[in-house]
């Protein structure tokens, strides 16, 4: 029952307008993340079927965050659980998401405020 309304709220936050995110909160432990905190997030298909964003933190954030590890830390978007981080061993961390690709993919967009960084960064050779 709790993880079913964890779920309805995360597909309402997705169904909100990602074109207006002006007072976003996103969370890790209590500590509120700006959108400059946050380097990446995208969203890829995870084991099972179930998709996952995975989120990059700028090294700056990511050792505040790992300062609030210890133990399982809540992650929240708009005060909606999203899960929780045990652990920051690198500076990215993955959730898992409601739904499908197209879902993660919104989540992604709301937790970050902008689209993902492209896959290569190098110029094409044409």
């Amino acid at each position: 029952m709790h993880k079913l309304l964890i779920m309805s709220a995360i597909s309402l936050l997705i169904a909100a307008s990602p074109a207006a995110p002006s007072a976003r909160h996103f969370a890790i432990g209590g500590e509120i993340l700006a959108e400059a905190d946050i380097i990446d997030a995208r969203a890829q298909p995870g084991l099972e079927g179930q998709a996952t964003v995975l989120v990059t933190l700028e090294p700056d954030a990511a050792l505040r965050i790992r300062a609030t590890l210890g133990k399982p830390q809540p992650v929240e978007l708009e005060a909606v659980p999203l899960g929780e981080i045990v652990a920051l061993p690198d500076d990215s961390f993955e959730i898992a998401a409601p739904g499908d690709l197209a879902a993660a993919t919104a989540l992604a967009l709301r937790i970050a405020g902008k689209p993902p960084l492209p896959d290569s960064l190098e110029s094409d050779p044409q």
